[in-house]
């Protein structure tokens, strides 16, 4: 199911590849890769490789 969140992503593809859904697009995210978002937007990340995908995420919350 894809999910929202508040505030910003970025996403760092370390090993292996997914897609990755974000609002209507489909991205897809190889080693090396990055997406920097509004997490606001629904997205889900899908690793239909079969093999294991490491991507790191960091949230960037704001506060008024």
């Amino acid at each position: 199911d894809m999910v929202s969140t508040d505030g910003y992503e970025y996403l760092f593809m370390l090993k292996g590849s997914v897609e990755y859904h974000l609002g209507d697009e489909m991205i897809i995210l190889k080693e090396g890769d990055s997406l920097f978002f509004d997490g606001s937007i629904p997205h889900v990340p899908k690793n239909k490789s079969g093999e294991k995908a490491t991507l790191l995420v960091i949230y960037i919350v704001t506060q008024n």
